[in-house]
């Protein structure tokens, strides 16, 4: 009894074994948020990783790509310290918005000679709007949950779910794979 923690005083002041009013339960490992970090920062790495390319080509570019990848970035890290239904609804709509820039880019090319033609689709691409798509998809389904409603913070590496730990290293590996190949396919 003392082991389990159920000990307690009878009225006659003796220690009885009495069973415990509450039972403790594992905690169900998180995947939201630290999910919507992980894909939100691997979207911010391939937006860091293609900047250096793209200043040498056209410097508007790469100031943008650099840029994206520190809004993205400063993002994760307002994010990781206070969750807060504002911030998840910033999130949701600045990927929103980069895809669909990313979207006129692949079928339209941009307006005022910045883009003439459609840019052709590439790994890099890829990878990065199913980040982004992943970090709309975390974020909206954290603001469906009652718990987020208010500020939420951060849980630590081992109440992540191990989908989300397993994304951590997925995603290094990519980005890895990504720069051996070359930062234009």
């Amino acid at each position: 009894a003392a082991a389990s923690g159920s000990l307690a005083l009878a009225q006659t002041g003796r220690a009885t074994s009495a069973a415990p009013t509450t039972r403790s339960t594992p905690r169900t490992p998180v995947l939201g948020l630290p999910l919507a970090l992980v894909s939100g920062t691997a979207a911010a790495g391939i937006h860091a990783a293609v900047a250096p390319p793209h200043l040498s080509e056209e410097p508007l570019f790469g100031v943008f790509f650099l840029l994206v990848a520190g809004a993205q970035l400063t993002w994760v890290a307002t994010l990781a310290s206070s969750t807060t239904p504002r911030l998840l609804r910033v999130g949701i709509g600045l990927n929103a918005a980069l895809i669909l820039l990313w979207l006129l880019t692949r079928t339209l090319g941009l307006p005022l000679g910045l883009l003439p033609e459609a840019h052709p689709v590439g790994g890099w691409d890829v990878a990065c709007v199913l980040w982004q798509l992943a970090t709309i998809a975390c974020c909206a389904r954290l603001l469906r949950r009652p718990s987020t409603r208010t500020s939420t913070s951060l849980p630590g590496w081992f109440e992540w779910h191990p989908s989300t730990r397993a994304a951590v290293g997925a995603a290094a590996v990519v980005l890895v794979l990504l720069t051996v190949v070359g930062a234009h396919s």
